[in-house]
């Protein structure tokens, strides 16, 4: 445009408009009626025209307002990319020369719940997920991820609308797992079916650095599909309010270092469906305060290796349906207080490799239902159920202190080479 009528004559040119403003307000567009004023005004900058026009070196920086979504990529065989930072690889929806691959976009932070100095939580965002990504400050040049959404091709991981009471984590396990492969901590919070579900795919740890305490108010169960090792570095209580029954498949083994103490308000029952063996390094000591009752269904071998002492304060009864055996590698000494009865259904044997010596302080009785037979070498005294008395050896002598008396109701006979009389 020109300017004329300018009191400075020298203002009076051609000018070139390098800026422009313009305010308009119409006071009818505010109140809705028809009338109203219309005020413009209008503000510019400008130079003389016959000056070459340079417009300023300076580009004002682009902002990015609000948020927008992108996917994770990285390089193809991959299922997880990212560097020591937790950053990963974007691919925006507007991006048109992107390959969807680990050059698609700079190293792009993500945010994390918790953020400290080699501790807090950690999710690294896959490849394949969306992610929602804003700008800090509005700058381009500084993206970051702020979170994570579900879409049509990556769904929940529970059923919806069905398990909306459910929460929880889950992850899959990398690379080439599958849906059945992950880790799990599920949280059901509906009225009546409460649960805390945690799932390990393989493993599971714990570390506890000082107590624990598990309070389980009713039924606990526990499955263990192989072996299990319980380590306890000091003392261990373990309370049963009412029964306990402990089946093992196969063999238990059972070490104690020091003393034992098994306390059983009541009655105790043990059965070995197949062999014991009961090995004890020093002493051992049974006491039973009322009856005890052992029964053997087949054989039974008892071995001391030094001495062994019974004490019985009342009676005692042993009954032995077949055979007994007696094996005694040196001396025995048995002593009865009071009566001793024997009563033997069949055949007594007694073998003695020395001397046998009976000593009665009153009476001794022998009694047979047959006859008894006392002999040694070629000599022998046998008596006979019906009276008879045979005395046979080579040198007979009859020697009293006193008297000897023969008598009989019939003859008495003595036959000799030679019979000799005083």
């Amino acid at each position: 445009f020109s300017l004329t009528n300018c009191e400075r004559e020298d203002q009076n040119r051609e000018y070139l408009v390098i800026w422009t403003s313009l305010w308009i307000q119409m006071d009818s567009f505010y109140s809705g009626s028809g009338g109203g004023a219309v005020e413009l005004q209008s503000h510019f900058r400008c130079m003389p025209s016959n000056i070459p026009f340079r417009p300023q070196r300076k580009t004002p920086k682009p902002e990015i307002r609000g948020p927008q979504t992108a996917i994770v990529v990285g390089p193809g065989g991959e299922e997880i990319w990212t560097d020591k930072h937790g950053r990963v690889k974007l691919q925006f929806h507007w991006d048109r020369y992107g390959q969807s691959d680990e050059n698609s976009s700079c190293w792009v932070r993500v945010s994390q719940a918790w953020a400290g100095e080699k501790w807090g939580s950690i999710h690294i965002p896959r490849i394949g997920q969306e992610v929602i990504v804003e700008y800090i400050d509005g700058d381009p040049d500084r993206p970051i991820v702020t979170g994570r959404v579900y879409n049509g091709d990556r769904p929940v991981p529970y059923d919806l609308p069905a398990n909306a009471t459910q929460s929880g984590i889950k992850s899959r396990s990398s690379m080439g797992g599958k849906p059945a492969n992950f880790n799990e901590i599920r949280m059901e919070d509906k009225k009546g079916s409460e649960e805390l579900y945690i799932h390990a795919e393989k493993d599971q740890n714990n570390i506890v650095e000082n107590d624990e305490t598990t309070n389980v108010g009713h039924d606990r169960t526990e499955d263990i599909g192989h072996d299990e090792t319980i380590k306890i570095g000091n003392d261990r209580t373990e309370t049963v309010g009412n029964d306990e029954t402990i089946s093992i498949g196969n063999d238990r083994t059972e070490k104690v270092g020091s003393n034992e103490k098994i306390t059983i308000g009541s009655n105790r029952t043990e059965e070995v469906g197949s062999d014991e063996s009961i090995s004890i390094g020093g002493n051992r000591q049974e006491k039973v305060a009322a009856n005890e009752q052992i029964s053997i269904g087949a054989n039974r071998t008892e071995k001391v290796g030094k001495d062994e002492s019974i004490k019985i304060g009342d009676s005692r009864t042993e009954t032995v349906g077949k055979d007994e055996k007696i094996d005694i590698g040196d001396n025995r000494t048995e002593s009865v207080g009071k009566d001793e009865k024997i009563s033997i259904g069949k055949n007594k044997t007694d073998s003695i490799g020395d001397d046998y010596k009976v000593d009665v302080g009153k009476k001794f009785s022998l009694s047979a239902g047959d006859e008894i037979v006392l002999s040694t070498g070629k000599a022998s005294i046998t008596m006979k159920k019906d009276g008879t008395i045979i005395i046979s050896g080579k040198d007979i002598t009859l020697k009293g202190s006193g008297a000897i008396n023969a008598k009989a109701s019939k003859n008495i006979i003595l036959k000799g080479k030679k019979i000799l009389q005083n």
